[in-house]
């Protein structure tokens, strides 16, 4: 049986209970009509920390996910904006979280590949963290297939064997391929660090 729909009221601060009732009881429409009055203040919300608007559309999206999932947990005199935004915020802390876990992972994926492409001990160089910071931003250039690819050969230690076998290639194209993305970072290091030298007063 369909839920009876109330008549349709200019949303706004003042009736947004009404609308929040109607979602706890199934009017999905109702809810969609919450999106429309908050979702300019929580991207601005989540803008002042975050400077990618792709990276704020997609938590403010999540943000409105989990909260239409949940939405039974809401007490409704409490105030709506500020459940939102507490949602949004845990989002947020996620996000800097994996970002972290993966700047950790490419500075390690970066020492490993210095040592291979230049074939010396970085730690004795007085340059070592520009060198480490201009390879890592080249990783961070990288497809995401190549990356993952990097990421599975110099970080998680795989063969190319099992590698190919988990791509369902042959281990020469995956040697091969390797190769190839070796010498893309090896150019675009190579660049990074000219640049930085010709900074250098």
């Amino acid at each position: 049986m369909e839920l009876e729909r109330a008549p349709e009221l200019e949303i706004s601060v003042e009736n947004e209970g009404e609308y929040i009732r109607r979602t706890q009881e199934g009017d999905s429409a109702a809810f969609n009509q919450l999106v429309r009055l908050h979702q300019a203040r929580l991207r601005a919300f989540a803008a002042r920390s975050i400077l990618s608007n792709d990276i704020v559309y997609d938590i403010v999206q999540d943000t409105f996910l989990s909260a239409f999932e949940h939405i039974d947990r809401f007490e409704l005199d409490k105030d709506f904006g500020k459940w939102l935004r507490g949602i949004c915020r845990n989002r947020m802390l996620r996000y800097f979280r994996e970002q972290r876990k993966r700047q950790r992972g490419f500075t390690v994926i970066a020492e490993l590949l210095e040592a291979r492409l230049l074939r010396e001990d970085i730690t004795r160089r007085d340059d070592s963290l520009e060198r480490i910071e201009a390879l890592r931003t080249c990783l961070d250039k990288l497809k995401s297939a190549d990356r993952q690819l990097i990421t599975d050969r110099y970080y998680e230690e795989m063969s190319v064997k099992d590698m190919a076998a988990q791509l369902g290639k042959n281990a020469a194209a995956v040697s091969v391929k390797l190769m190839r993305i070796r010498a893309a970072l090896r150019k675009c290091y190579e660049k990074k660090m000219r640049d930085t030298q010709n900074r250098r007063p």
